[in-house]
């Protein structure tokens, strides 16, 4: 993860350079140009500004300006910033204890907190434990109802829980993988392990992509094995009932890219759809065959591009008017209806696109307090 710095130097005639220095403790140990920037000699405060990524998820930092000309040097008082989790976006699962859409999103404190949405009753946000959780979570719903939840803990090993329809917890309990990104998950729908098999998609540590399947009956997992690429985002994943198996991430270049099991063998290839992203992608099916993938562009607008079975092509991408702050997540009830879910300051929000028309952003409560980078 990573945040931005902020200053303003003045050099009060005297030629300057500035460096910003951060670090874990006030004592810092990084800084930022590491060779110290020139901001001239003029008279007027000159702002300035550096991006650092590196940083560890839900990590306090303290970071000063220090500025240095032949009068000597200074320094702003200690500050300090919090990082965010890794692709913060809610998980969300519809019929969970056979009602509803519940959303499930990891707050600020590493902690999951999970509210079921039912008519136009948004129930309280509850909390399912965990206190080193860094990144959004993962959920796949089994055909008896049982939720099972993934998500990225300090150690860098993916973790995973259960909650029963009766909404008895498990602990969590380590995946033995390790990821870089937030994970994604889906239940299995066709061949032998149909309906009783969750396959677990992460980024490792060499950013390719990484399959790991749980056999639900067993509970059991099946050895890990590479789908290779190099990618910058968390994956997404889809299961459909036609034996074909379908992933998505977002590549060093920006662009979406996917890889799918034909009920054989996986694509040699990873197949490049294009588009210029800011966030890792969103996925739905509306029916068999049918597929739509949304993500956030450099306009911060949300994009989707749609497979259609019946022409085999997809439309290309197309821009909407919704403005969205972070990745997406996707889901639908029925066909030619999708709802975006998203993060936008301490709140989960949801807007919904329907008989060719969207709605107004619907707002689903605050599940933790947002620290905002500086």
């Amino acid at each position: 993860t990573g945040a931005t710095l902020n200053g303003s130097v003045n050099p009060n005639g005297a030629a300057t350079t500035y460096r910003f220095e951060y670090g874990l403790t006030s004592a810092y140990g990084n800084s930022i140009p590491v060779s110290s920037a020139a901001v001239g000699d003029g008279y007027d405060p000159v702002d300035v500004t550096h991006a650092i990524s590196g940083l560890r998820p839900l990590t306090t930092y303290h970071y000063r300006l220090v500025a240095r000309s032949a009068a000597g040097e200074s320094a702003t008082a200690d500050g300090t910033f919090r990082t965010k989790i890794v692709d913060d976006r809610p998980a969300v699962i519809t019929g969970f204890n056979g009602v509803g859409v519940t959303s499930f999103v990891t707050n600020d404190y590493g902690t999951i907190r999970t509210s079921t949405r039912v008519g136009a009753t948004q129930g309280p946000w509850t909390t399912l434990g965990g206190s080193e959780i860094v990144s959004a979570p993962a959920a796949a719903r089994r055909r008896d109802g049982t939720v099972d939840l993934f998500a990225l803990w300090r150690d860098g090993w993916v973790h995973h829980k259960t909650i029963s329809p009766l909404g008895i917890e498990s602990g969590w309990r380590s995946t033995g993988v390790r990821s870089v990104s937030a994970p994604a998950a889906s239940l299995r729908r066709w061949g032998s392990g149909m309906g009783s098999t969750i396959d677990l998609v992460v980024r490792g540590e060499g950013n390719d992509l990484i399959l790991r399947s749980f056999d639900t009956d067993l509970e059991t997992w099946y050895p890990a094995f590479s789908l290779g690429g190099s990618f910058k985002s968390a994956p997404t994943v889809m299961s459909y009932f036609s034996e074909s198996y379908h992933v998505y991430a977002r590549g060093s270049d920006d662009a979406i890219y996917m890889k799918y099991w034909d009920g054989s063998n996986w694509t040699r290839e990873w197949a490049h759809l294009g588009g210029v992203a800011t966030s890792s992608p969103a996925l739905i099916s509306w029916f068999t065959s049918n597929i739509e993938v949304g993500v956030r562009g450099t306009d911060g607008a949300f994009y989707r591009n749609s497979w259609d079975p019946r022409a085999v092509r997809w439309s290309g991408w197309l821009r909407t008017d919704v403005q969205i702050d972070a990745a997406p997540t996707l889901s639908s009830e029925r066909a030619g209806q999708l709802k975006i879910y998203g993060r936008q300051n301490e709140y989960v929000i949801r807007r919904t696109y329907d008989n060719d028309a969207w709605g107004d952003w619907l707002w689903l409560g605050n599940p933790s307090l947002r620290l905002v980078n500086p």
